[in-house]
């Protein structure tokens, strides 16, 4: 365990537009919070940013089984090292914006110290293997990042990065979601993505991306960005150096429940 900074919003924000799978519209007012950690307020009930909360049906993070999406911003709050906000949803999911976490960024404010919260730390190391890739996550000072992909010559890379706000934003929270050109009629045809839209989402051709890129590794990035926010399911600040080969969505869940022992 470790002491941080609790930190929150200077007032009270609202954001608005269709969410990425559902295509539904949807709206979130984040709301100061000076205690209570993370939480979303959703259809009559008070959802906890827990890994108790989590799954990944669709390939991307749901909390309470109803709350699609949650992972972009989850890694904005993360970033930014916010630790307590109430978030009302309405909607079935959270707003896709531009596909990263760049618009929530932006679009926070002002941070407010309100005292201090325990942290949690990486007791002893940890490794797992399942859903498609291997995850691993080892004790240390600070929180650190090394997540690697390969879709073949369309996508691959590594990417590492120590967390801090000022490298969050510099290098991470822009980079969007992305898909293989190839998935696209299965995506669809599972009732996913209908809210995609240019520039929302970086398609990839066999040989690289068919539309304009924001980085040459943009991919890798939001694999990273992708891993940050599913962090948030420990419940509090973590400090440990977490790795991910092919990560998804599950995996970095079965990682948190093996570091938590849960």
């Amino acid at each position: 365990m470790f002491n941080c900074d609790a930190k929150t919003l200077g007032a009270p924000v609202r954001f608005a537009g269709v969410g990425l799978h559902s295509g539904a519209a949807c709206e979130v007012e984040l709301r100061p919070a000076h205690s209570g950690g993370l939480r979303f307020l959703h259809r009559g009930r008070t959802l906890p940013v827990h890994i108790s909360q989590a799954s990944a049906p669709g390939g991307s993070t749901l909390l309470g089984g109803q709350l699609d999406t949650p992972e972009h911003l989850l890694a904005a709050l993360v970033g930014l090292g916010i630790t307590e906000l109430e978030i009302a949803v309405t909607g079935p999911e959270i707003p896709g914006l531009d596909g990263s976490a760049r618009d929530w960024v932006q679009g926070l404010g002002e941070l407010v110290c309100v005292g201090s919260t325990a942290g949690l730390e990486v007791s002893e190391p940890v490794e797992i293997e399942g859903f498609g890739g291997i995850a691993r996550a080892w004790p240390g000072d600070r929180l650190e990042l090394a997540v690697e992909v390969d879709f073949g010559p369309a996508c691959r890379g590594r990417f590492e990065l120590v967390m801090s706000p000022e490298r969050f934003h510099e290098e991470l929270c822009w980079a969007r979601t992305f898909l293989p050109h190839r998935m696209l009629g299965a995506v669809h045809a599972a009732g996913r993505g209908r809210g995609a839209k240019p520039g929302s989402v970086v398609v990839l051709g066999e040989r690289g991306p068919l539309v304009p890129v924001r980085s040459a590794d943009e991919c890798v990035r939001h694999k990273a960005l992708d891993l940050l926010g599913d962090l948030a399911l420990f419940g509090a600040p973590v400090r440990g150096r977490f790795e991910l080969v092919r990560g998804t969505h599950a995996l970095h869940q079965a990682l948190v429940r093996e570091v938590l022992g849960v």
